[in-house]
């Protein structure tokens, strides 16, 4: 751990951008966008608060190599150091597979909004969102109008791949005859949620987490329970169709918003998914 303040040191000198002229300007540069990419990719996931516990550690030994503390410096030197390097790797697999994966999507390049060159991309995906969110409310309205439950997972900012990892992989175009036969009573896919990541169906039959909220339980079917519980942990959208009353639910910020119609529902996951700063107006009364 000595030769890595050392280096740490050398590290900051040499990155110094009054210092080492254009070349450190460009170091600044790169390591800032790849820190920048690296968090986008792991952000709603676990991985921030390792990386918030490995900061931890590091900061204690800086500080007891500065205070002279030299039994906390053994012990994070000789115990500490080893167990995390040996862990990270182990810990942080699914992360890393995400990143590699994010770099080869479409959805990557939307992080260079600022770049007039990618604009024109950022419209198709945006009219692609469009036409999927139109699909999926219109084939919300028929499965009201037969009795059909569904429940239908917009993946947003935060990764949803550990709930993925657990249905069946699809990665289908999203059609309407298609989500009408997922969720046909009688087949095996149809007895849980669908997720939707950019323009594709990513998994079908995937489990979601329940709400925690007990009063929850006592207004709401499972489905809604399983909409409010994925979205009290993560970003993600919900459309929930109930199979009881045929009403239509859209679920955000762990909040059910009850009786859409299919225009309500087009406008609302619009803007949620291409608006961020938006959000639904008005709050759901309870029912299932």
């Amino acid at each position: 751990m000595n030769e890595f303040t050392d280096n740490l040191g050398r590290m900051i000198e040499a990155l110094n951008p009054f210092f080492g002229g254009l070349g450190s300007w460009l170091d600044v540069t790169i390591v800032t966008l790849i820190i920048y990419f690296v968090w986008r990719s792991i952000e709603g996931s676990r991985a921030p608060r390792l990386v918030l516990g490995i900061a931890i550690i590091v900061l204690v030994y800086v500080l007891s190599e500065v205070l002279q503390l030299t039994m906390v410096g053994w012990i994070i030197s000789n115990i500490v150091q080893p167990a995390v390097v040996v862990a990270i790797p182990v810990v942080f697999q699914s992360e890393l597979r995400r990143l590699l994966e994010s770099i080869g999507r479409p959805e990557f390049f939307e992080r260079f909004r600022w770049l007039r060159f990618w604009e024109r991309q950022n419209d198709i995906i945006d009219a692609g969102r469009l036409a999927v969110i139109t699909t999926v409310a219109r084939t919300a309205g028929a499965l009201s109008q037969q009795g059909t439950g569904a429940l239908i997972v917009f993946e947003n900012k935060n990764s949803l791949q550990d709930y993925i990892d657990g249905g069946v992989k699809l990665d289908a175009e999203v059609s309407q005859p298609l989500l009408a036969t997922i969720f046909y009573p009688s087949t095996p896919l149809h007895d849980m949620a669908v997720v939707i990541r950019g323009t594709r169906i990513i998994a079908a039959n995937v489990m979601l987490p329940i709400s925690e909220d007990m009063t929850s339980a006592r207004r709401y079917g499972t489905r809604h329970r399983a909409a409010r519980g994925l979205t009290e942990r993560t970003d993600a959208i919900v459309v929930v169709v109930s199979e009881e009353t045929g009403t239509i639910s859209l679920a955000y910020d762990g909040v059910l918003h009850r009786q859409l119609n299919e225009q309500r529902l087009i406008d609302e996951v619009s803007a949620l998914l291409m608006n961020p700063g938006n959000r639904v107006g008005q709050k759901s009364g309870a029912g299932a």
